[in-house]
């Protein structure tokens, strides 16, 4: 009897012989023998070593009868290629965090393919433009899109909150390396990774900041009232009431507002020497233009949305001069192996990596790695990536915990100096 187990292996039984796909479970016993592909080579486990064709012939068989072939590719995977959809700003206000991510995964599919009976890939594109009002339908897409078994991205929080219910339904395994809000991992979704920290984690730690590096007594903070913003500006508020500092502006800004000035007179007012905003750094840089103007001297602060070269080109080399960034990516040229990932990623984007995009390359490589192990449809790469992945990533160990997240993880500081970003510090979040 011939019996289809799943779309990776097929059975033979009554004492004749198994198909599988991998060797890694021992050989076999009595008179049942073992056929496994093991790197694109064929071979036999429990006997003498045979050729494919050989032995079928001598059993009155055709491989091509049940869809095997001597010699032929990974037998796990579908004539079609297998696509994993990139869901994120890929154009827009914040497309660098899109560019970077659809770079990411391209080198990471470009490794793999180099790989003897890799799968086929394809690449989709789910462009956000970083609006969250676009993120269900984008998802929804996703979902109607038999090609697509996985999802890199969402990369903003407020996108991902959007369109993880209708991901997680659709059992389309999501695995994001930026929407860092930390309720995301508390909904119940199980089709949900993450392979960076989160912000409950970098808002205290950018607090801390505030209090041991700049020694401020009085600061502000303001938010841009997203999810992410305002979700991690909370983390920072609550940190620094805790050490005691005085905290005598805070409030919510329009994201698309042209003029905070009436922000800029309280800060003015107030004689703060640091002001926290949780923003991108497009709104950042507005801020910080018109304090400069109104004689507010006081340290600028933010989260990884405002760790961008267009935050520089915005606000000029003289008014950034001292701005500080944080992020939970690992720090460039300061984490074990990244001056090899550095210039693969240069060589093969010709341009330079922005933070998240080791931990980026390590979630396209997590899906492909399921993928390897001979997992092609949604759901058992999802199984794959809960119960089995364990490897080590550039960013760091990538082993997702009941909550789709990676242990460990560290808030990297960025000050200005000579218009441009310089590594300054990080803080261990397990001190936090």
């Amino acid at each position: 009897m011939v019996k289809a187990l799943n779309a990776l292996s097929i059975e033979i039984k009554g004492a004749v012989f198994v198909f599988y796909d991998g060797c890694d479970t021992g050989s076999a016993t009595g008179s049942a023998l073992r056929w496994c592909r093991m790197g694109g080579s064929d071979m036999f486990q429990g006997m003498a070593s045979q050729s494919v064709t050989s032995l079928a012939t001598g059993l009155g068989l055709t491989l091509l009868a049940i869809g095997i072939s001597a010699g032929s590719a990974n037998a796990a995977c579908p004539e079609k290629p297998l696509a994993i959809g990139v869901f994120g700003p890929l154009t827009g206000p914040s497309a660098d965090f899109g560019t970077m991510a659809m770079n990411s995964v391209k080198l990471a599919v470009a490794d793999y393919e180099k790989q003897q009976g890799a799968c086929k890939i394809e690449i989709k594109p789910f462009d956000s433009q970083g609006a969250a009002a676009q993120a269900p339908a984008l998802a929804q897409r996703a979902v109607r899109d038999a090609s697509v078994v996985a999802i890199i991205g969402p990369q903003f929080s407020g996108e991902a909150k959007a369109a993880m219910p209708i991901l997680n339904a659709g059992g389309i395994p999501s695995v994001t390396a930026v929407a860092t809000n930390p309720s995301l991992t508390k909904q119940g979704w199980t089709y949900f990774h993450r392979t960076s920290g989160n912000d409950a984690n970098e808002g205290p730690a950018d607090a801390r900041y505030i209090v041991t590096e700049l020694k401020a007594k009085k600061a502000a903070v303001v938010d841009n009232s997203t999810e992410y913003g305002k979700g991690i500006s909370d983390f920072v508020r609550s940190t620094l009431k805790k050490d005691n500092v005085d905290v005598p502006v805070s409030e919510s800004l329009d994201i698309n507002a042209p003029d905070y000035s009436a922000t800029v007179n309280k800060l003015k007012a107030a004689g703060v020497e640091a002001v926290y905003c949780g923003c991108y750094y497009a709104e950042a840089g507005r801020l910080l233009t018109q304090m400069r103007n109104a004689g507010v001297k006081a340290t600028l602060v933010g989260p990884s949305g405002l760790y961008d070269h267009r935050f520089l080109a915005t606000v000029g080399k003289k008014n950034a001069e001292g701005t500080v960034a944080s992020t939970q990516a690992v720090a460039p040229g300061h984490f074990k192996g990244s001056d090899a990932f550095e210039a693969q990623y240069k060589a093969f984007t010709k341009s330079e990596p922005l933070p998240y995009a080791p931990e980026t390359f390590d979630a396209a490589n997590a899906v492909l790695k399921a993928i390897a192990a001979g997992n092609t449809d949604r759901k058992s790469i999802n199984e794959w990536l809960s119960n089995s992945a364990d490897f080590q990533g550039v960013s760091g160990r990538i082993k997702f915990d009941k909550d789709g997240t990676v242990p460990g993880g560290t808030t990297s500081f960025f000050v200005v100096k000579g218009g441009a970003f310089h590594f300054q510090t990080s803080f261990d979040d397990s001190n936090l």
